[in-house]
Order: C-alpha cells, then structure tokens, then sequence
C-alpha cells in the first residue's frame, strides 16, 4: 500500500532507466568486473569505461560457464592485450578485501 502510495505520488519511480539485464546475467556481469578489478589492479571504473555491460552481456551466453580465471585472462587479452593474476593471486586479493 505504501509502495503503491509512493509509485502515485512519485511517477519518476515507476520510470526504468537503461536496458534491464536478467537478475543471473546481472549477478555474472557484476562478479566478473569485481574478479577482473582484482586480478588486475584497475579500478573499475576503468574497466567499465574500456568493456561496457553490453559487452559483457555478448559474452555471458560463452563464458558464463566457465571459470572466473578464464574469463578474466580472455578480457585481459581483448581490452588490454596482456594476462591477468593468477587465480591465486586473485584469491589473495580477494580474502584481503574481506
């Protein structure tokens, strides 16, 4: 009720802004730039302005499958031509995080 109260007195709220992603494609996405920011030291920022989410969406439906190393180490190559961390060293910096 409240919601729906908030909804009419706000029509902004009801506006969706962008393309909408699935909830699993959006998790994979977001896991992946999260993975590729540790394993290479860039801020995401960057990586989200060198790959942009469509990007990454073009590539769920091959890599989603796959391991997180594997797919960090393929976008290494594509947007930056060299390798990323090992998966070690990903899961340092990842447990370092915490």
């Amino acid at each position: 009720a409240l919601i729906e109260e908030m909804k009419s007195a706000f029509p902004s709220l009801n506006e969706v802004c962008g393309e909408k992603y699935p909830k699993n494609v959006l998790h994979w996405i977001g896991y992946i730039y999260r993975a590729w920011s540790i394993a290479s030291h860039r801020p995401s920022s960057s990586l989200y302005k060198r790959c942009k989410a469509d990007d990454l969406l073009s590539l769920y439906y091959v890599h989603h499958t796959y391991d997180p190393e594997y797919c960090v180490e393929e976008l290494e190559k594509k947007y930056f031509g060299k390798q990323a961390k090992s998966d070690y060293e990903v899961f340092r910096q990842i447990m370092l995080t915490l």
